[in-house]
């Protein structure tokens, strides 16, 4: 008689997601439950470091769009939301995509065009958004590989 022993080793991955920010990066400060860009960084930070003690544990941060328009500090600028764009920039984000807000007008639009392999490298991923018939952002997916072994297909859609 032979006794096999199966076992399975349960790989985790946190998804933590921001979106829809609308020039909004300083937060609300009125309302007290609410933080800013440096809150989700500082807490993006802490779980990660949490986790790493975990090997199973792996985390991506990722931005869903939409950083344009609502605000002073981002319709106030030539181009709009440029600011913004730079802030985001600078998060430790895995991923990002780009949001119907981020393309309202024609200066940002062209702003995007012209900095997002600067600002935002292979983190930008937009599958479902074209140009003049062509891919808008050159990276249409990611396959990434976590250090736990967690494989991913990762494919990011921009919705109006």
């Amino acid at each position: 008689m032979q006794a096999f022993v199966l076992i399975f080793t349960i790989k985790e991955l946190h998804l933590i997601q921001v979106s829809d920010l609308h020039g909004w990066i300083g937060g609300h400060r009125h309302e007290l439950n609410y933080g800013d860009l440096g809150t989700i960084e500082s807490y993006v930070g802490r779980v990660r470091e949490n986790i790493t003690k975990n090997q199973d544990t792996a985390t991506f941060f990722v931005d869903g769009g939409d950083i344009c328009e609502g605000t002073g500090f981002s319709d106030g600028t030539n181009p709009r939301c440029m600011y913004g764009f730079q802030a985001l920039s600078n998060l430790s984000l895995d991923l990002t995509t780009v949001g119907n807000h981020d393309l309202g007008s024609l200066e940002t639009f062209n702003y995007f065009l012209e900095h997002t392999e600067q600002l935002f490298g292979p983190r930008m991923i937009t599958t479902n958004i074209q140009f003049n018939g062509k891919p808008l952002i050159k990276n249409r997916f990611m396959y990434d590989v976590k250090p736990n072994g967690l494989h991913s297909l990762i494919r990011l859609f921009a919705y109006g």
